[in-house]
């Protein structure tokens, strides 16, 4: 089946990996780019693994993989996109006042 011509040209696809990448190491488990869950699962419904989390670009393709894959346990699947929007809100969040600002985090090892 040929690509997508948008699957090469999507300005989030390397955003879409580095967050597969970082659910990996925060749960220690493989996790499985989706960039379409409707081809995907053409592809792939056969042949997957339960223990790899499926990484979908959006929440409604989320939705579709969830549907379409009932006997998933719950956080097998992970939609990239609202953990991207997550990020870049806090990161563009500032403190108002002295007392908003966190204190340091012990970084002594203890």
């Amino acid at each position: 089946m040929p690509e997508r011509s948008d699957q090469n040209t999507r300005p989030e696809r390397k955003t879409h990996h580095l967050v597969a990448t970082e659910l990996a190491r925060r749960h220690g488990r493989q996790t499985a780019v989706v960039p379409d869950a409707r081809n995907w699962l053409q592809e792939h419904k056969s042949r997957w693994r339960a223990d790899v989390i499926l990484v979908p670009w959006s929440p409604a393709d989320a939705e579709i993989l969830r549907y379409a894959l009932p006997e998933l346990e719950d956080g097998m699947i992970l939609a990239a996109s609202p953990r991207v929007a997550w990020a870049n809100r806090r990161r563009n969040e500032r403190a108002r006042s002295a007392g908003e600002i966190p204190t340091p985090r012990d970084t002594s090892g203890q």
